[in-house]
């Protein structure tokens, strides 16, 4: 075995076990059928069942960055992927507002 070889590089994800993807996975299965039921079986009023789909995916959305993409804070790559991943939601975000800034000042000023 060659030095090169007990040298891994870190990309910062952790150790991948197959408990960590078996628990995501039912967690997400549970967070895809929660909502599926509220909407299918209209117990709750509309706006309650709003709240359950988008806190399901909320959850969801952070359970699958955890789980499955292994973004987490141990070691200094895994932080600089962390400060990456909100580097391109604030991009994202960024965009997406602009653009709906624009669109809503272009239909104001066609209207008007």
């Amino acid at each position: 075995m060659s030095q090169s070889d007990l040298h891994q590089p870190d990309f910062g994800t952790g150790e991948k076990t197959v408990p960590v993807y078996l628990a995501g996975t039912i967690a997400c299965v549970i967070l895809t059928l929660l909502p599926f039921a509220a909407v299918m079986r209209p117990i709750l009023p509309p706006s309650a069942t709003i709240g359950v789909v988008f806190t399901a995916a909320l959850a969801q959305f952070i359970i699958q960055l955890g789980c499955f993409l292994q973004l987490n804070n141990r070691t200094d790559q895994a932080r600089m992927n962390m400060q990456s991943f909100a580097l391109c939601l604030f991009i994202l975000f960024v965009l997406i507002a602009g653009s709906l800034w624009i669109m809503q000042s272009l239909s104001y000023n066609m209207a008007h």
